[in-house]
């Protein structure tokens, strides 16, 4: 087959998942438009389009035009997005009172196995949270009892489509790439590998935002048990790593062979060929001239002729690509993000850590970025060589800044290849046992120092991280000991002033912020908030977070002391507050636990009108983005119920309530310390409501948890008994 003919197949997949977002009424006009220069290609599209209605079936045999109206939970069918294996896609809206259209996943089938995968799916969305990640908002089950859930509907094209239809030059198809690589890595973060990274998933909107979707094969990495006989062998071949098309072991290293797959359709308008068992295919046709597709060059502005594309990509983009997408999984970039930092640097002018070190190399990428300044170089040539001081000193901060990623880039694969080998859990079938993480983390934590002496940056690394895991796991005095290490590893050989070191002292002082008194809380907040904004400035990341953190100390020191001046605490809450939404915006995750935050503070003194206007605001917030099923959205709805008891108003806290604790039931457990305190809410309200039947059960409910040992239930069970004392 034709190069033509390959691109041209390409073109039209592209161009039916388009239209398949669109009415019925729209897609003619549609494909007319972006279809001007190949008027054959729009009929041949549009028949494919009318067949596909109509034999295409749902997987348990509706046709897709029975399921149009249906009503899915709450949600109303509007049309079908798209079909596979498991089930269906449909655009769908909400039908109660908050309006919003989604895109509602649907399963029809009936085996245990394609269900385990749905499940896994919907898990592993739900603990993603990335502008760059389509996000899930809800779930559950049908009338038939078929699982679904609902999720974020972008309204975009495939992302070669979109570089295509708004001719984007070279600079900006990177640019878009770095949005992809920043989701995966987000994936990678959470221990997630995509698997099935291709154009068809990552949908670009109007705005110019990448979206990733369909994490339908994806699985955790080194999860013993995540390959299946549905995902071991699921793979989109042009875009499946080696090993994924072998049925190997895949890991992170499979979706950045996928990235490079897409970066070198995305720049030249065509798939490359898949590489064989020495990795030579791609070698040779980059080394070779390449074939650049007709309708990549028309979409590239008049000032990038075939030629220049040509040069543009040899040298090192192909550099680039050649590491990505090399045949050994090893050989590739430690990470995404090291993938993304070559690109960055392409993009600033800057030498490239995949390329072979040489003065020469170094020089000239200098010179390419100071034309100016580097005229002084022919003048030290010529013997002025005062003037050609700065060029020199400059040059050789080049060569150490080359080196330096390079040596970086060197730790970031031995902290990986560490963290990989250490959490993968041993096979029962071997250790006897079933590995808890807390043992995993235990047996990495007591090999670090011996197994990279003389490597105290690694060591802080590694301290780091797993310090940060202990404290997820509620364990403070591990996760202390552990992260004080890194600190001071990095104060020693970094600086006590560096972003590393701070950032150390920072995540030491979180871990610590439940076993510290309050006046040391305090203490060390002021003064790591007072040691960092002089240093990184008042809108820096971590100076928002120092900011944050003390106003939460102040808080605590507040209650700590009769009677409690929370004065200092709202106006730290206020700035932070007005900060994040400075530099975060309105739509982010940080302002939103600033908004949160706050409201609460104005709640505790009494301001619950202020209040409510910051918690309705949030709850709207935190529905789009988390969903109903989330921890943050459900102590919202309590917290906002609360603020309406205050204000004389329980019928609109009951349903508040209602809501959250069956959600915190599903979500936290129906152990957990504010499953409890909600339920304890609720009871409250419903004797307040005069509905004392009702509420006493609930507070009878409360009051079986007298055994814990946690204080905050000890809190919420002495309330309780006291509700339910005769008068």
């Amino acid at each position: 087959m034709s190069m033509d003919a390959v691109s041209r197949i390409s073109r039209r997949q592209m161009l039916l998942q388009s239209l398949a977002r669109l009415s019925p009424g729209e897609r003619e006009a549609w494909l007319h438009e972006h279809c001007a220069d190949d008027p054959e290609l729009a009929q041949e599209v549009l028949a494919l389009l009318q067949q596909t209605r109509t034999v295409v079936k749902s997987s348990d045999g509706r046709a897709p035009e029975s399921m149009i109206g249906r009503q899915v939970g709450r949600y109303r069918i509007v049309s079908q997005i798209g079909a596979g294996g498991m089930g269906e896609v449909y655009l769908a809206e909400r039908i109660d009172d908050f309006a919003m259209q989604v895109a509602l996943k649907l399963i029809t089938r009936s085996s245990s196995a394609h269900a385990d995968l749905f499940a896994r799916e919907r898990q592993m969305l739900a603990s993603l949270q990335h502008h760059g990640i389509a996000q899930i908002f809800d779930g559950g089950s049908d009338e038939s009892g078929n699982p679904y859930f609902v999720m974020e509907y972008v309204d975009g094209h495939p992302i070669t489509l979109y570089a295509t239809l708004h001719k984007l030059d070279i600079r900006a198809r990177l640019r878009l790439f770095l949005q992809v690589c920043e989701a995966v890595s987000h994936a990678h973060r959470n221990m997630i590998v995509h698997r099935d990274i291709k154009p068809g998933n990552i949908l670009v909107t109007s705005a110019g935002v990448a979206k990733l979707l369909d994490f339908g094969i994806a699985t955790a990495h080194a999860q013993p048990d995540a390959p299946d006989e549905l995902t071991s062998t699921a793979h989109t071949p042009g875009y499946a790593s080696p090993e994924q098309r072998a049925g190997g072991r895949v890991v992170f290293a499979s979706d950045q062979y996928a990235l490079g797959m897409l970066l070198y359709e995305l720049l030249t308008g065509k798939r490359p060929p898949v590489a064989d068992a020495q990795g030579q295919t791609l070698g040779t046709m980059l080394a070779s001239d390449l074939v650049i597709m007709p309708q990549t060059l028309a979409s590239l502005p008049p000032a990038m002729p075939e030629p220049a594309l040509r040069q543009a990509l040899k040298g090192e983009l192909d550099a680039i690509l050649l590491r990505a997408t090399t045949y050994d999984p090893n050989a590739r970039y430690p990470s995404v993000g090291n993938l993304a930092a070559d690109v960055r640097r392409y993009l600033s002018g800057k030498p490239l850590a995949t390329m072979p070190r040489s003065n020469r190399y170094v020089l000239r990428k200098f010179i390419a970025r100071h034309k100016v300044e580097s005229l002084a170089t022919g003048l030290l040539l010529a013997g002025l060589m005062v003037a050609g001081t700065f060029t020199v000193l400059s040059w050789r901060a080049e060569l150490r800044a080359h080196e330096e990623a390079s040596h970086a880039a060197a730790e970031a694969a031995a902290v990986n290849d560490f963290l990989v080998s250490m959490l993968s859990a041993p096979d029962p079938r071997v250790s006897g046992k079933d590995a808890r993480i807390v043992d995993l983390l235990d047996d990495a934590a007591k090999q670090i120092e011996q197994r990279f002496a003389g490597q105290p940056i690694v060591q802080a690394r590694l301290y780091k991280t797993l310090g940060v895991s202990y404290s997820g796991l509620g364990k403070p005095e591990l996760a202390g000991k552990l992260l004080e290490r890194a600190w001071h590893l990095y104060e020693q050989h970094v600086g006590p002033l560096s972003l590393e070191s701070l950032t150390a002292e920072n995540d030491w002082l979180e871990s610590q912020a439940d076993v510290i008194t309050p006046d040391r809380g305090l203490a060390l907040a002021e003064s790591f908030y007072n040691r960092t904004v002089p240093v990184l400035g008042k809108r820096h990341p971590l100076s928002l977070t120092a900011l944050n953190n003390l106003a939460v100390h102040v808080i605590i020191h507040a209650y700590a002391h009769t009677p409690p001046d929370f004065t200092k605490a709202l106006a730290l809450s206020d700035e932070n507050y007005r900060l994040r939404m400075e530099v975060y915006g309105e739509g982010d995750k940080r302002t939103s636990h600033a908004r949160n935050n706050l409201a609460n503070l104005e709640a505790r003194l009494n301001h619950h009108d202020i209040a409510l206007e910051l918690y309705a605001e949030n709850l709207k917030w935190q529905q789009q983005t988390f969903g109903n099923l989330n921890f943050y959205t459900l102590d919202t709805m309590a917290n906002m119920a609360y603020s309406e008891v205050k204000t004389g108003h329980p019928e609109r806290a009951l349903p508040l309530l209602e809501a959250s604790l069956a959600g915190m039931s599903k979500v936290m457990g129906d152990d957990h310390p504010r499953t409890i305190s909600v339920m304890l809410e609720k009871g409250r309200v419903l004797l307040k409501m005069g509905k004392s039947e009702e509420g006493r059960a609930l507070l009878q409910s409360v009051q079986t948890h007298a055994s814990a040992t946690d204080p905050d239930i000890q809190d919420s069970v002495a309330q309780a008994s006291k509700l339910l004392a005769p008068k």
